[in-house]
């Protein structure tokens, strides 16, 4: 009888001891997780780092998804790269970490030698790969601009993190043949908004050789008895580099273009992102937005198409598409992600695949809806001289205040079908808070809707640009909210002298586009 209760006290105090050093060790790491350090930029790969709790999984029936879009190869045959890979270090200190995001020996220089292994940034036909039912990755991007390297994953999972922990593994072959695995870091983008689905970014440390695909792997550790593990899958996704090497030299003076245009072989020099296009667009204002744009000095529009119900908006797309002025990107969010589970169809996301998918395509690029237009207010016609003056080797991106164009406040006795030519009544004030920024991609390491979120360096900075310059015209309804009022409106007419030319553009546009359909019918 003695030894039996000796034996159970003893099983009682170890137990006691691993459910206190368990407690310990899950309340760290959910105090890591819970609260990810944005100043580092996931640069370790210490185990708790590694780690995300996330709930429990959801049947789901895999759809493999097809594209329309044919590969752009004016485009694609224009972009250079450069394959060069340094060891990533031993673990280091947030100090040490810090100190190797900037560059202190070279210049940035557009990367001249071309590489057939990489996936091009103009590749249409991407999907959602699921890993496993509420854990899905989409892109990868070899990012060099860092003393390390990594390869940063664009994947949605589920935020609720009450059932389980999540570890990301990264295998590369390297050029010995041999499989080196490293673990991935996560990073929540900043604007989920609290959905059950957001967006993150897997940085993989990667190894000294060519890396031009990525095995994704995921383990899971349950954090309750009852919680039944699912099952999960490896999946393979191809790299696309980005087209800039690193940071300019912070040490000698020499800085990147000095704010001039780049001496680089960028494709284009000025490019807009759209987010996710879904739902009823009119052909008309689509037009119209394509080229007012081109008219202000853009020549590249990156477009993320979801499901579009008009289908002449795909003779309109594949009309630019041909033409070199569109690149299109196949969005299509996982089937069990329902309205209301992500932010505006995984608008941030899309935001940030842009922003990487453009360091290899354009100097600058503007991210705007299709109601929106950033005008020149100085006297300039168009942005091409005017916003490269505004950039030195600090300034990273810009963001411009908006005005209102509501069609109830406009004096305009137009009968013109353009919407820029008839709604020329703006809100009185301008909005601080509906911003839009126009960045240098490079430059950037996450991009916000109305912000820039993160720039890729602390010492860069985001300039706001006066109204008495440039701002942001909205053509839609005014809307009393974060300080606006919709009260006074003043007669804005800058426009107008676009408008002769705008509808010649667009005529011309229709009429070859529905012409040859009617040909082809």
């Amino acid at each position: 009888m003695r030894c039996r209760i000796n034996f159970r006290f003893y099983m009682l105090l170890l137990s006691a001891v691993y459910f206190t050093m368990l407690y310990i060790f899950h309340g760290n790491l959910q105090s890591e997780t819970q609260k990810p350090d944005r100043n580092k930029l996931s640069m370790g790969v210490e185990m708790q780092n590694a780690f995300l709790k996330i709930q429990p999984p959801i049947d789901i029936k895999r759809k493999v998804l097809a594209s329309h879009q044919e590969f752009v190869e004016i485009t694609a045959s224009r972009l250079h790269v450069q394959q060069v890979f340094t060891t990533s270090g031993a673990k280091r200190n947030d100090i040490e970490v810090e100190n190797s995001i900037i560059s202190t020996k070279r210049t940035s220089q557009m990367i001249q030698k071309t590489s057939e292994c990489f996936l091009p940034a103009v590749t249409p036909n991407r999907t959602f790969q699921t890993i496993e039912p509420t854990f899905y990755v989409y892109s990868a991007y070899l990012d060099r601009r860092y003393n390390d390297r990594f390869v940063r994953i664009m994947a949605l999972l589920s935020l609720n993190k009450g059932n389980r922990q999540l570890k990301v593994s990264c295998s590369f072959r390297n050029s010995s043949g041999s499989i080196v695995e490293t673990t991935a870091n996560f990073y929540e983008l900043c604007e989920n908004h609290g959905r059950m689905y957001g967006g993150f970014i897997l940085s993989c440390p990667i190894p000294n050789s060519d890396v031009c695909h990525v095995n994704v792997s995921l383990q899971i550790k349950p954090v309750h008895r009852n919680y039944v593990v699912p099952e999960t899958v490896q999946v393979r996704l191809p790299v696309t580099q980005l087209g800039w090497q690193e940071f300019p030299d912070q040490t000698s003076g020499q800085h990147e273009n000095h704010g001039q245009h780049a001496t680089f072989d960028m494709p284009y020099n000025f490019s807009i992102c759209v987010p996710p296009l879904f739902g009823d667009i009119d052909v008309m204002r689509f037009v119209e937005f394509l080229e007012l744009n081109r008219i202000l000095g853009f020549q590249h529009f990156i477009f993320y198409v979801s499901t579009i119900k008009n289908p002449d908006m795909y003779k309109i797309l594949d009309h630019y598409k041909k033409m070199g002025i569109v690149t299109i990107i196949e969005w299509a969010l996982p089937s069990n992600i329902r309205s209301g589970q992500i932010w505006y169809n995984g608008q941030l996301s899309a935001h940030n695949d842009c922003l990487y998918r453009a360091m290899s395509l354009t100097q600058y690029l503007a991210i705007i809806d299709l109601d929106e237009f950033i005008v020149p207010h100085n006297g300039e016609i168009t942005l091409t001289n005017l916003i490269p003056k505004l950039f030195d080797d600090k300034v990273c991106g810009l963001s411009f205040n908006s005005a209102f164009y509501d069609k109830k406040f406009s004096k305009s006795t137009s009968t013109s079908r353009l919407l820029t030519a008839r709604h020329t009544g703006r809100s009185a004030i301008f909005s601080k808070v509906r911003t839009k920024v126009l960045i240098k991609p490079s430059k950037i390491f996450e991009v916000g809707i109305h912000h820039i979120s993160k720039p890729a360096a602390e010492d860069f900075k985001v300039d706001k640009v006066d109204t008495s310059v440039a701002y942001l015209h909205h053509y839609r309804d005014c809307v009393p909210n974060y300080g606006m009022k919709c009260k006074d409106f003043v007669e804005d007419n800058t426009l107008l002298n676009t408008t002769s030319q705008l509808e010649d553009n667009i005529s011309s546009v229709l009429k070859l586009v529905f012409k040859e359909r009617k040909k082809q019918e």
